[in-house]
């Protein structure tokens, strides 16, 4: 299950979770720990992805009118996306516990940059609101 989070006109790759069960959650990473190519993979997912599936997901985003949310998916082997949910709701300050922060922390690498992205989206709209 992949994961990206919409701000400010960007996306931000927040994570992919490798596991055994069709249900995958954030307590599914566990089947991650001590898997380095499946760590390795979610690395690969960090750094770069694919450009046409991370259109099409900013394309979603701005199609409902949102300026930001979160997206959970998956892509098949043909680049085919299949998305599980897009929700304005999320949390990314304080999503990986502190017992667990040495292993999973670099999942919170880009937060300052998400916050940014945010404070800028929500001021813009902000002086959109005030100017009509």
């Amino acid at each position: 299950k992949y994961r990206v989070i919409f701000a400010g006109g960007h996306l931000f790759r927040r994570h992919l979770i490798i596991a055994d069960d069709w249900n995958i959650g954030g307590m599914s990473r566990t089947f991650m720990v001590g898997k380095a190519a499946l760590i390795a993979e979610e690395m690969a997912f960090l750094r770069r992805f694919d450009d046409t599936v991370e259109k099409c997901l900013a394309d979603q985003f701005h199609t409902l009118g949102l300026d930001f949310g979160v997206a959970d998916f998956a892509v098949d082997a043909a680049g085919r996306i299949t998305l599980f949910e897009i929700n304005p709701c999320f949390q990314i300050t304080g999503s990986i516990p502190a017992d667990k922060m040495e292993r999973w922390g670099y999942l919170e690498d880009t937060n300052e940059l998400i916050i940014e992205a945010l404070a800028d989206a929500v001021v813009a709209r902000a002086g959109d609101v005030r100017q009509t």
